[in-house]
């Protein structure tokens, strides 16, 4: 991550400064990635670089969360991004998301800048994000989230939190405590053949959400020296992980045809055999996991009727709905194991990993 010369902000110490990282995908530096100071958010007392809070989960990594409110503050920060993206401006990057089916219309940016050792995201859309990647640009979740287009929201790093399903052996398996991003499974619903064999629109090994985990989302959230911490994991796909009950009600007398073989990955999504494991205590409302500002700003759908249901998104688990070619499982607003098509963009992602401790 570059900054400003260290000599100008010794000069200016008395006076309002901003840093400004080179605005490309994050996660090369050190600093850029920790969120604030290294007090707050840095390496604990083992000089390991996640931290054990008193409610027995862990901080571990950083992303954008938290939306910037403060006026003065998102006027400073705006200073360092003046142009918007249509002008041409070299600090913005664009996110590359689908619209009509294709992903070759740039319409949404983000730009992250350092200010006062706290690092900020921008984000900037002209037109709204499509709740699923085959239609146009319309009004959707973002604007029922509260976000405009052509307006730029600010979003502070913070560390990322997470509950410890099972530990033990030196590691520690995570889930994170909250919705972080929302992303579409996989772009298309049309099967597809690979090395001649025949591909399901919803095969883990093959879908977008997988390769944005263990690409833009790993490199993004842990620095170089929070990746020597991140284990690689051997997941079970199996029809069993889809199904862990043989429930025989479910669609094809219980037999899913849609499950792929197993994959080793970095960071990954739960399996419904994972979320229905007693162990782990996804009972009731420890399903539930909140979407964050800047997940809501990527257009991720949020239930707000109040009574019984709580505010709360749906989730994605990585096991093929047993129905649909095109569909997944996922953990909807009622705590209920439901699906979501493949190609819908407006469902939340909620990592997991194994973290060596």
């Amino acid at each position: 991550m570059k900054v400003w010369n260290k000599i100008m902000v010794l000069l200016l110490a008395f006076s309002m400064t901003i840093a400004v990282t080179s605005c490309g995908k994050s996660g090369d530096g050190e600093m850029g990635n920790t969120g604030g100071s290294s007090s707050e958010f840095g390496f604990d007392g083992e000089n390991v670089p996640y931290e054990r809070l008193e409610n027995g989960t862990v901080n571990f990594g950083s992303y954008p969360q938290t939306r910037v409110m403060d006026e003065e503050l998102t006027a400073l920060l705006l200073e360092t991004v003046d142009e918007t993206p249509s002008e041409g401006s070299e600090k913005w990057i664009s996110y590359g998301y689908y619209a009509d089916g294709e992903n070759e219309t740039e319409y949404m940016w983000y730009c992250d800048v350092i200010h006062e050792d706290v690092k900020y995201r921008a984000v900037y859309f002209e037109e709204y994000r499509p709740n699923h990647t085959f239609a146009p640009s319309s009004v959707n979740c973002q604007q029922e989230n509260g976000y405009e287009v052509e307006l730029v929201y600010w979003f502070q790093w913070e560390a990322l939190n997470w509950i410890v399903l099972e530990e033990g052996d030196g590691s520690a398996f995570l889930h994170c405590n909250s919705i972080i991003d929302a992303q579409e499974y996989y772009s298309h619903r049309d099967n597809r053949v690979i090395n001649g064999e025949k591909i399901y629109a919803n095969n883990y090994k093959q879908s977008n959400i997988r390769k944005w985990l263990n690409e833009i989302f790993y490199e993004t959230a842990f620095t170089a020296a929070e990746q020597r911490y991140i284990q690689s994991t051997l997941l079970d796909n199996s029809e069993k992980s889809t199904n862990p009950n043989g429930n025989p009600l479910y669609w094809n007398n219980g037999v899913n045809e849609y499950a792929c073989e197993d994959t080793e990955d970095k960071v990954f999504l739960l399996s419904y055999e994972e979320i229905t494991n007693p162990a782990y205590g996804f009972e009731g409302a420890a399903k539930d996991r909140n979407s964050s500002d800047y997940a809501k700003s990527q257009g991720c759908y949020f239930y707000r009727l109040t009574g019984t249901v709580k505010y709360v998104s749906p989730w994605w688990l990585r096991s093929p709905f047993y129905g649909h070619d095109d569909a997944v499982q996922n953990l909807d607003y009622y705590n209920e194991n439901n699906y979501y098509y493949v190609h819908y963009t407006e469902c939340g992602v909620c990592p997991a990993l194994w973290l060596r401790l």
